[in-house]
């Protein structure tokens, strides 16, 4: 009998672990089952062309779903050979929906899984004497799968003609270039020259990825964003899809507006696009005399690719005024920048010059920088106005004196030269409303 007590002590025991362990096991199932554990898409991720941000993969699932449905409904592609034509049927492209939700990557652009079948057939019914050997079939289903896989509707037009294989295998031709000019303030570029990027065929390219393998994404931010903007301008004539970019908050003086770009691999901002061709290509750096030339090189397109702006804008900015007791005359704390807008197109030419294809590539936005001044509170103790106003004061100072004193940054003239910054806050924040 005096054995049971420690006995029933540990049954008890027992009992209570497997009790707490089987509740809490259990109870995170049954919470699981009900939740669903949903997994939402991060802000900034888009599918073929729409976004997904805050959408679990089966409501995302469903949307793709509705959009390859639209793209097929108001999408006509032709082909054309020797003055023929022929309407392709959209059968020929499997879209491949579960896939592209599955497989996309957060934060960034993504292209739409897709195949195409081979087009031998259909060319032959467009022209039954085509000799097809003589050219790059290949091509021509993977200039019309990148038209499909970013899901933009409209009317396609492709010339077989463009590419006969003594077009397209041509290596090594020099695409695009971008130089930056190299001076004692950004002497750290010159560890690019010579160094040459690898954009693999079919595969996604990642330029912070790259300048890690290169060990230069330690280098200044500026220099490296310099380097980001000179691989987008060389990079946008082509058929490549960007699908990761960012821009400043304001236009770099080195930049062109709607060419800028900005890596941070700080904050993970990257550069990344997408080559769809069957073709490696390169971005090259080559310094020559006082310049870094930025350079894509690879065989030659197909089709000709021509950047055009739209829609320039300027906004002016507004004119911040902020009142302090410490100042004497009025200060600029901040000039401003203007805001500007400007709309980035992609032309797809054919040989003849003929318009195949208009798309937009973005909207650059840069918010406008308001001006900032700072005026000397009213005199209310002998009824005059503000410092700018009064001709004579407590201290005895004229208008002269006042322009004096903003000549000076408006310091008052008893030598006190407290900032009343802490007071006003940034020169760029906006008013609250």
């Amino acid at each position: 009998m005096g054995n049971q007590q420690p006995l029933k002590l540990f049954l008890a025991l027992l009992i209570s672990t497997v009790y707490i362990f089987s509740f809490s096991q259990l109870g995170a199932l049954a919470y699981n089952a009900f939740s669903g554990s949903k997994n939402y898409f991060a802000e900034g991720t888009i599918i073929g062309n729409l976004p997904v941000a805050g959408k679990t993969e089966e409501e995302a699932k469903k949307l793709v779903d509705e959009e390859i449905s639209k793209w097929l409904a108001n999408t006509t592609i032709t082909v054309q050979y020797l003055g023929k034509s022929k309407t392709l049927d959209l059968s020929y492209i499997q879209f491949d929906s579960e896939a592209s939700v599955s497989q996309a990557r957060h934060g960034i652009k993504n292209l739409v899984v897709a195949d195409i079948s081979s087009l031998n057939d259909f060319l032959k019914s467009l022209y039954p004497s085509i000799n097809l050997e003589e050219f790059n079939v290949k091509a021509l289903e993977n200039e019309i799968l990148n038209s499909a896989a970013v899901l933009e509707p409209g009317d396609y037009q492709y010339r077989v003609e463009n590419f006969n294989i003594s077009v397209s295998l041509q290596e090594d031709a020099v695409i695009k270039e971008s130089p930056i000019v190299l001076n004692p303030q950004n002497d750290e570029l010159e560890a690019f020259a010579g160094k040459t990027l690898k954009i693999e065929p079919k595969a996604h390219f990642s330029l912070l990825n790259s300048l890690k393998e290169e060990g230069l994404d330690t280098l200044p931010g500026q220099a490296l964003n310099k380097i980001a903007s000179a691989v987008y301008t060389v990079i946008l004539p082509t058929n490549f899809t960007v699908l990761e970019r960012h821009i400043s908050n304001t236009l770099p003086a080195y930049a062109v507006l709607g060419l800028e770009a900005k890596v941070d691999p700080a904050k993970n901002f990257d550069l990344a696009f997408s080559n769809p061709n069957d073709s490696e290509y390169a971005i090259q750096f080559t310094k020559k005399d006082q310049s870094l030339i930025v350079s894509l090189t690879g065989p030659e397109f197909l089709n000709e690719y021509v950047i055009t702006m739209e829609e320039e804008k300027s906004f002016e900015p507004k004119t911040i005024v902020q009142y302090s007791p410490l100042k004497k005359g009025k200060q600029v704390k901040s000039e401003g920048i203007k805001g500007l807008y400007i709309q980035v197109y992609r032309e797809s030419h054919d040989q003849s010059g003929a318009l195949l294809q208009k798309m937009l590539i973005s909207e650059d936005f840069y918010a406008p920088v308001h001006r900032v001044e700072i005026h000397p509170l009213r005199d209310d103790a002998d009824g005059t106005g503000s410092d700018d106003e009064q001709t004579g004061g407590e201290n005895g100072t004229d208008k002269d004196q006042d322009e004096k004193g903003e000549n000076n940054g408006g310091e008052d003239e008893s030598g006190d030269e407290r900032s009343d910054d802490d007071l006003w806050g940034s020169p760029n924040e906006i008013p609250k409303r």
